[in-house]
């Protein structure tokens, strides 16, 4: 945490959530190397996700674990991911198969926009395996430089690894409502002083958190997509910040 206004937030979100558990950050490389030694497959999330449909890590797993030949599993992506914010363009949709799971199967190296972009650290899952010798081959220090480093090394990855899975509908998205960090600053965003880091902190010390249900069923037309945050009180919703 940067200061202890933030440390103490991640205090109340440990205690809401016993069964997770909060890792300090001291050295990011050091402590994600660390961590990536205890399962066989790797679910990166960063902290604008929002769910909006019961899905299966396990059936998601096993069809990752069927195909040898299959990069990861993006819960970003679907047939109604038809625009990439990022770019600030429209993206078509690959054309693909069925696995046996249910999971869509497509050739990533061909595609445009965030179908391209088969490696990424908001909201895929990987074999830890590949994780770790891809970290291995590089330095990071941060999520944001963790996924540029890996972007860096995905042109390797074309021949043996063409594939990616994907739910028919998005099963998240991230809501990219503001920047808090000072890397990527030319990263897009949005800019309302309402979903200022700040004022996010403040409305969390205040009780309020996510109605998280309120999103339940939506059908984001990107990876990245700017929404209003629907706010309830109570201590035992996902964090506002």
């Amino acid at each position: 945490a940067t200061n202890p206004s933030h440390k103490a937030q991640y205090d109340t979100l440990a205690k809401t959530y016993p069964n997770v558990v909060f890792h300090p950050e001291h050295q990011f490389q050091t402590q994600l190397k660390a961590i990536l030694q205890n399962a066989p497959y790797t679910l990166f999330l960063v902290d604008d996700n929002i769910f909006v449909r019961p899905f299966s890590l396990q059936t998601a797993c096993k069809s990752l674990g069927n195909d040898d030949n299959t990069l990861g599993v993006s819960l970003r992506l679907g047939t109604n991911t038809n625009y990439c914010y990022s770019l600030n363009q429209p993206q078509r949709i690959p054309q693909y198969t069925r696995t046996p799971f249910g999971l869509l199967s497509y050739n990533w190296s061909g595609e445009e926009c965030d179908f391209n972009y088969a490696l990424e650290v908001s909201s895929s899952i990987y074999r830890t395996d590949l994780i770790q010798l891809l970290l291995s081959q590089t330095e990071f220090t941060n999520p944001n430089t963790l996924e540029a480093r890996l972007y860096d090394l995905l042109p390797a990855l074309r021949e043996p690894f063409p594939a990616l899975l994907c739910y028919e509908k998005s099963v998240t998205f991230c809501n990219p409502i503001n920047i808090v960090q000072t890397e990527y600053t030319n990263n897009r965003a949005g800019g309302k002083t309402q979903y200022s880091s700040a004022s996010l902190s403040a409305l969390f010390d205040s009780g309020q958190r996510i109605a998280v249900e309120r999103y339940d069923g939506y059908n984001s037309r990107a990876a990245h997509e700017e929404v209003e945050l629907y706010l309830k009180s109570g201590q035992n919703t996902g964090g506002a910040n």
